[in-house]
């Protein structure tokens, strides 16, 4: 990554954080109907304002055009981000590790840190 990658992943990382220290974590889901999320679903959040990455494309094709451009970054830091938490949990899946019966929240946010810092954050 250049250095302007890992700043804008760190942002989202750090952001990611604090959605989870905001409104709780949770496992087995994007999101709990009480707002909880999930590692990826606070990332998500932070990038597409929806835990689930739903965003709705303009009307026009000038907005569907610049959309899809967002969408292209997005998706880019949603995939360094994703890839930054699994170096640091030495899993190949976020899911997979968000969701295992030995994480905790604690886990969760000391790996939010470490991956933050390996960022540059």
């Amino acid at each position: 990554m250049i250095n302007g990658d890992t700043y804008e992943v760190s942002k989202v990382l750090k952001n990611a954080k604090a959605t989870l220290q905001r409104v709780g974590w949770v496992k087995g889901v994007f999101v709990r109907p009480d707002g909880r999320l999930c590692s990826l679903g606070a990332i998500k959040t932070v990038l597409y304002g929806d835990a689930y990455g739903n965003i709705v494309l303009g009307t026009s094709h000038t907005e569907r055009v610049a959309s899809v451009q967002v969408l292209t970054e997005q998706d880019y830091l949603y995939d360094r981000a994703a890839d930054a938490i699994c170096k640091e949990t030495l899993h190949d899946n976020v899911a997979d590790w968000n969701d295992s019966e030995e994480t905790t929240y604690e886990n969760v946010m000391d790996t939010f840190d470490a991956a933050i810092a390996r960022c540059g954050g």
